[in-house]
């Protein structure tokens, strides 16, 4: 089952700022709560791969799984996670300069859930701006 959304936001930094953001590994566990660690397994200055402990919904399990970034043409970032369960995300994350201090973030999801996801669909975030 495949699910697409996009949240789109902006905020008052420079688009440097919010790339060195997502490059910073170690956000994912002060920031995302539903991370437990991050453990660099690979990196240059295209692509991460990452391990991590992410927490499942409801239950004080923490599974792992791994977290991979790259570079895309234009400075863009895209990102494919693989999840307990089968959950596979892309993520395609753009920023776009409104001003030296202003940058809108696209973040598009696309989901691809085992269909035993199903019933929880309607739980899953439509388009947003935030």
């Amino acid at each position: 089952m495949l699910i697409n959304f996009q949240i789109i936001r902006e905020v008052d930094v420079s688009r440097d700022v919010c790339l060195w953001n997502t490059w910073d590994h170690e956000h994912l566990y002060f920031v995302h709560k539903q991370f437990q660690f991050a453990k660099m397994l690979y990196e240059d200055s295209n692509v991460a791969f990452i391990q991590t402990r992410v927490k499942i919904p409801f239950l004080p399990i923490y599974l792992n799984s791994l977290h991979t970034m790259t570079s895309l043409k234009g400075g863009d970032v895209m990102v494919i996670d693989t999840l307990p369960f089968g959950v596979i995300v892309k993520l395609e994350m753009q920023y776009i300069e409104l001003d030296p201090k202003k940058t809108r973030l696209i973040n598009s999801y696309a989901l691809d859930l085992p269909i035993f996801f199903y019933p929880i669909k309607s739980l899953i975030p439509k388009d947003r701006a935030l």
